[in-house]
């Protein structure tokens, strides 16, 4: 049986909520590497929200997709597209 840290536990908890179901060894596998590479769950759960509003199902291989291109479009400062709008969201936030 593998051992799980505290924090994968968590982030498993949370995404097989989502899902309503278990995840499969490979989808397991996916979330193992998300929080070795420090991957925040609100993006992951942000994928996940955007999943279910472009294809209307569960697809966690959609979800996946997301998540890996946010963070291949890190720029030079390490942040991802959806870091830096969230920067901007800030900034302006109080601007009604």
């Amino acid at each position: 049986m593998q051992e799980f840290s505290d924090k994968e536990l968590d982030y498993l908890k949370l995404i097989e909520k989502a899902f309503s179901r278990r995840l499969a060894e490979s989808e397991t596998a996916k979330v193992r590497y998300w929080v070795a590479q420090n991957i925040p769950l609100s993006e992951i759960i942000r994928a996940f929200e955007i999943m279910v509003t472009k294809v209307s199902s569960l697809s966690f291989p959609y979800m996946a997709a997301i998540v890996d291109r946010w963070q291949e479009q890190k720029n030079g400062n390490g942040k991802t597209l959806m870091e830096q709008a969230a920067e901007i969201d800030e900034r302006y936030g109080s601007e009604k």
